[in-house]
């Protein structure tokens, strides 16, 4: 018998980079390929299909999972093909495909390495992996190249796995194309080296990065302040700053004696220093500028055209707009010239580095959600309950009617729904996930005839907890009308925050005593599986958000996303708990601020033991 409580949601390691299904199969074709892959969710515990551009929907190839040697935390990764064949063993604890090559990176215990689509190994399995925790781990070659590490020193590789630089540096990393940051430990030092191993940045430096202005304006620090240098390492601006923004539009904000102000890529002064905090042109115009006040936006003239009261700001790909996030999670959209364009009650999305994936953000106006896309443009009018973006995805699920979860594109044309939570493109195929009626997370396949791979009785289970879901979902919304809507505080013209601000990011963000690490431990030990969930077989996530007061209280804790009433009781009793955090910071001053934790439950226990 076996109980397992996870605290990191632990999903299939998918990159998901593909075009809508192409219906390339006749019905007895799809229904065929339906059945063999209803036999490969049982032979595994899950699937998940491999994309990169349109490479791998030809290869079929597909990513299968087994319980590891510590089975309540880890899984052991394989690949298989359409026909159960084992292509890789599932003994690896990371796969996925690459973005712009047809490489598949796999990594086992701490070693990483590449095979092809033939699965020959293009990168045998003898660097170490750092970077199956990174953002960049569906797009790790940069211009064909990679950084990798052997025996603790670092060198660089391109998609044949040839080596371009040995691995004899103590540190390496990517300035341009073909120019490279290394580190000389003996001297502390860092310099810049070609391709051909040439120092053309000389090793006089303690930092050298590309912070966004060009292969001929890198970041270099010395004496603990910041300057400029080009490629060949020409000074272009001298090393006299405290401090420095990321560059954005070809210009940086940088701190002198206490006071900030801008510089082009040329090193000419855009915005004088005379400023208390840094600042960030998201548009080519207009500058973010973050305050105790809260953050707004001045123009080149230094005119305040968006007011300093917002919580965060979002301009991703749009040139012309930016969205400002209110503390009570209200969203404007701006033109460059301070001119607000439209307005939504909420804008939900899981931070911006979840942005790169997600294509459409879902938001919300008079009660009902639409979707915006990465230009701020309203691609779905917002007339839906419900909406959820798809990752990689020019599509959305939203919540018909008739309770429902359909796929549709920006014509509002369904592509697929029944009774699910999530439906997203598989190949020729679309991938469905919901819950039974005994809260187990089912996954599974159907195409546009009709076909799934769900078996009567198991469709019959997935409509009871649909309904169940949808009962609650009303019940909710109806309490959420009856509550008074909570009100933030913004920061008096004093310049300091009242008490009863409360940020969702802050510069420096709280911190539980110990690090990510002692928080997993606390909840380890501190959150036992309800029996009553366990009884019924409850499986699943609990999302819990709280307020870490700037004395470093926990107070506030609600549950964004429920499990079972038990779990989430339990969930907020642990959470309530919990001792004094590290506050988040802004400007050096300790403020309240939002924080969430998942919490897992899993109940591997066989049916026949329950």
């Amino acid at each position: 018998m076996k109980h397992s409580l996870l605290f990191l949601l632990l999903s299939l390691p998918l990159l998901l980079f593909s075009q809508q299904p192409k219906h390339t199969l006749s019905p007895a074709e799809s229904k065929a390929q339906l059945e063999r892959l209803g036999n490969v969710l049982r032979e595994y515990d899950g699937l998940g299909r491999l994309y990169a551009d349109e490479l791998i929907p030809v290869w079929k190839r597909y990513v299968v999972k087994k319980p590891g040697r510590y089975e309540e935390f880890f899984y052991k990764y394989g690949l298989i093909n359409l026909d159960c064949e084992l292509l890789l063993p599932c003994e690896y604890s990371y796969i996925s495909t690459q973005k712009n090559s047809d490489l598949i990176f796999v990594t086992k215990d701490t070693l990483m390495g590449f095979v092809d689509r033939n699965m020959n190994w293009v990168v045998p399995m003898i660097y170490r992996d750092i970077y199956s925790e990174t953002e960049w781990i569906g797009d790790m070659f940069y211009c064909g190249k990679l950084v990798v590490e052997k025996n603790g020193e670092a060198g660089v590789i391109d998609t044949t796995g040839k080596l371009l630089l040995p691995c004899q540096y103590d540190y390496c990393d990517f300035l341009s194309d073909n120019l490279f940051c290394v580190y000389n430990e003996y001297n502390n030092t860092h310099g810049g080296i070609n391709l051909q191993g040439d120092t053309v940045i000389p090793f006089d430096y303690t930092r050298i990065s590309n912070i966004g202005g060009g292969e001929n304006f890198i970041l270099v620090r010395q004496n603990d302040k910041y300057g400029f240098v080009n490629s060949n390492g020409k000074v272009i601006v001298p090393c006299q700053y405290e401090d420095f923004n990321y560059c954005w539009n070809g210009k940086v904000s940088l701190e002198k004696d206490g006071k900030w102000g801008v510089l082009d890529t040329l090193g000419n002064v855009v915005l004088p220093f005379i400023y208390d905090n840094g600042l960030s042109f998201y548009l080519p115009e207009l500058a973010v500028m973050m305050s105790p006040k809260g953050c707004g936006a001045i123009n080149l003239k230094g005119d305040t055209v968006i007011p300093l009261q917002y919580n965060i700001w979002f301009s991703y790909q749009s040139k012309s707009k930016i969205a400002m996030i209110t503390h009570d999670e209200a969203v404007d959209i701006y033109d460059s010239e301070g001119h607000i364009l439209a307005s939504y009650e909420e804008m939900s999305y899981d931070g911006m580095d979840a942005l790169d994936e997600e294509l459409w953000i879902p938001i919300r106006k008079n009660g009902k959600w639409g979707f915006l896309d990465l230009k701020l443009n309203e691609v779905v009018p917002c007339k839906y309950d419900f909406v959820a973006g798809v990752n990689g995805e020019y599509l959305g699920n939203v919540q018909l009617d008739n309770g429902n979860t359909a796929l549709i594109d920006s014509n509002e044309h369904i592509l697929a729904q029944g009774p699910y939570r999530y439906i997203s493109p598989f190949g020729d195929f679309y991938c469905v996930s919901s819950y039974d009626n005994e809260y187990h997370i089912k996954e599974g396949f159907i195409d546009s005839y009709g076909n799934s791979t769900f078996t009567k009785a198991e469709l019959d289970s997935l409509k009871i907890w649909h309904k169940q879901y949808l009962k609650q979902r009303k019940k909710e919304a109806e309490q959420a009308k009856r509550e008074e809507k909570v009100q933030y505080d913004f920061a008096p013209s004093t310049g300091t925050t009242s008490d009863s601000t409360v940020f969702y990011y802050t510069e420096e963000m709280p911190e539980f005593p110990g690090g990510p690490d002692s928080l997993n431990r606390y909840l380890a030990t501190h959150i036992s599986y309800p029996e009553i969930a366990r009884e019924k077989g409850v499986s699943g996530t609990v999302l819990a958000q709280f307020v870490v007061s700037k004395d470093g209280t926990v107070k506030d804790v609600t549950i964004k996303v429920p499990l079972y009433d038990a779990c989430d009781e339990e969930v907020v009793r642990a959470i309530s708990g919990m001792p004094k955090w590290k506050p988040g910071t802004n400007m050096g001053q300790p403020v309240n601020c939002y924080y969430q934790v998942p919490v897992t439950f899993r109940n591997d226990e066989p049916a026949e033991e329950r």
